[in-house]
């Protein structure tokens, strides 16, 4: 996950959280496979906690409408990406934008 987004008021996101990701080399990546324009995928099995400080939550209310930026790699044979792997495969990764959602979220800590 790249950066979690609430929607303000007005209309425009804002980042409530910003994150960068490196590989060190350990990563198994899956093999890229293609989707037709009007097709979708759905993730599964991921898990992950979020962590966000008192005055983040505090800011975001009750309801807050949220939407992630997730960045998604796969390994593809050489040919078409930038970062190159041993034994002849490159990572191809992509940004994506989430649909928004609405979450209820409980009263914030005091």
């Amino acid at each position: 996950m790249l950066a979690v987004q609430s929607k303000e008021p007005d209309g425009s996101w804002k980042n409530v959280l910003q994150s960068s990701f490196y590989d060190t080399g350990s990563v198994k990546y899956d093999s890229c496979v293609s989707l037709a324009p009007s097709a979708s995928s759905q993730f599964t099995g991921v898990g992950s906690r979020l962590l966000l400080l008192k005055k983040q939550l505090t800011g975001l209310g009750n309801q807050p409408t949220l939407r992630f930026n997730i960045m998604t790699l796969c390994k593809q044979p050489d040919g078409g990406s930038v970062v190159s792997l041993s034994k002849g495969f490159s990572v191809l990764s992509k940004d994506l934008m989430t649909d928004p959602f609405d979450l209820q979220l409980p009263e914030p800590p005091k």
